[in-house]
């Protein structure tokens, strides 16, 4: 973005398309692509998600997800990057000894539906879960 000073508090209104704005001579250049951030600006990693649009970023703080919301968690056909900030040593999604996945892929994602840098724990998977921690 050029001159982003002038337009910190636009939010894209049109998504997928290049947002132009002209204000004071000054020019502005966006695609549109956020970056929304776990936990300062949503709860949980699948709120994250939710809020997300085709080419958007989830960037997850260092830390243990749990639970209601960090679990499970799909990417409901979306193309768009699920990252942690510093790596998989210091993110981490704990399943707590449950049945349940950490992500799943089941809405025709492709190629660019990214997932990077977390560490899966304490999963509990029965003999006959042959798909693993990832759907």
């Amino acid at each position: 973005m050029v001159a982003a000073h002038t337009f910190l508090n636009v939010r894209r209104s049109w998504r997928g398309l290049p947002l132009i704005l002209i204000a004071s001579g000054v020019l502005a250049v966006s695609n549109g692509a956020e970056t929304l951030r776990v936990p300062a600006e949503y709860a949980t990693i699948g709120e994250a998600i939710a809020a997300a649009q085709d080419g958007d970023t989830v960037l997850v703080a260092d830390g243990v997800y749990s639970g209601s919301g960090n679990t499970n968690l799909s990417f409901a056909g979306k193309a768009i990057l699920v990252r942690s900030e510093n790596g998989a040593v210091a993110t981490s999604i704990n399943l707590a000894g449950t049945t349940t996945r950490a992500f799943r892929f089941e809405n025709d994602e492709q190629a660019d539906s990214i997932l990077r840098g977390f560490t899966i724990m304490n999963a509990n998977l029965r003999h006959d879960q042959r798909r693993g921690l990832l759907q």
